[in-house]
């Protein structure tokens, strides 16, 4: 991406390019649409991100439980033994 930029600044500065109005638009279309998976693909690995945490931190509270250290009074609290 950052060869791109330069790619693009270089030719800004010595060549002075011109963009048709389809190029304009062609440009601009490919770009939200590379936006777009780039966003769908973070916003993916977030929820996995989460997922997994929240698997490590349900494993770590069914050992503390099964050790008798921790009793769940609901479903927001704990409390120690």
């Amino acid at each position: 991406m950052s060869l791109m930029r330069d790619y693009i600044a270089f030719a800004i500065e010595h060549v002075q390019p011109t963009l048709s109005e389809l190029a304009q638009q062609r440009l601009i279309d490919a770009y939200v649409d590379m936006r777009s998976v780039h966003y769908h693909h973070h916003e993916l690995d977030a929820r996995l991100h989460r997922t997994v945490s929240r698997e490590h931190l349900d494993e770590a509270l069914r050992d503390l439980q099964d050790e008798g250290k921790v009793v769940i009074v609901s479903h927001t609290h704990l409390r120690l033994c």
